[in-house]
């Protein structure tokens, strides 16, 4: 298995495997459930290596230490249900 740091670096860094589309999920504490989001909606703030930050839908940040993201997806079509948006839960999706 790949560390998510290794990971998360190659799919921002090579341009080759970042041609993909990507989801990550990370356990909520307080839902009590894993929320998938889109790459494109993550920041990675330069004083933190091991937490990201994710803006809500409500345009509120929340910093996910790394240790709670439990998959990243290859593809986000199949990893988001067809209508939902910020905060879907996975059912469906390949695993990197």
């Amino acid at each position: 298995m790949t560390p998510i740091q290794e990971l998360l670096s190659r799919i921002r860094w090579d341009p080759d495997f970042a041609a993909a589309t990507f989801a990550i999920g990370y356990y909520d504490r307080v839902a009590d459930r894993v929320i998938t989001v889109p790459l494109t909606d993550v920041a990675f703030p330069e004083k933190s290596r091991f937490a990201l930050e994710i803006t809500d839908s409500e345009g509120e940040p929340h910093t996910i230490p790394l240790h709670r993201i439990r998959v990243v997806y290859l593809d986000i079509l199949s990893a988001l249900k067809d209508g939902d948006s910020y905060g879907a839960q996975a059912e469906h999706g390949r695993p990197v």
